[in-house]
C-alpha cells in the first residue's frame, strides 16, 4: 500500500464516519493523540494500540504498520529476495 500510515487511518475514519473521538474511546487515547497520529506528529504505534485502531477501522493491523524503510510487506520481499 503507497498511502501513508497517517493518511491511511485519517481517510479510513473519515469514509466509515468516525470522528476522532470515537477512534479515541475505543483505543483508550485521548482525541488529541489519534490527532496527532494522523497528522504524523506521533509517529510510532505500540502493538496494543495499532490493534485497537485497526479493530474499529475495519482493517488489518498490517494496512498501517510501516517501518522506517518502507511497509512491512515490502522489508519481508527484501529480505526473502536476499536469500
Amino acid at each position: 500500500m503507497s498511502s501513508s500510515k497517517e493518511s491511511i487511518i485519517k481517510s479510513r475514519r473519515k469514509l466509515l464516519g468516525l470522528t476522532l473521538q470515537d477512534v479515541a474511546n475505543h483505543v483508550g487515547v485521548s482525541r488529541q493523540t489519534v490527532q496527532k497520529w494522523e497528522s504524523g506528529k506521533i509517529k510510532s504505534m505500540g502493538i496494543d494500540k495499532i490493534a485497537k485502531v485497526t479493530e474499529i477501522l475495519e482493517l488489518s493491523p498490517f494496512d498501517i504498520m510501516y517501518t522506517e524503510n518502507g511497509t512491512i510487506q515490502e522489508r519481508l520481499k527484501l529480505a526473502i529476495n536476499a536469500q
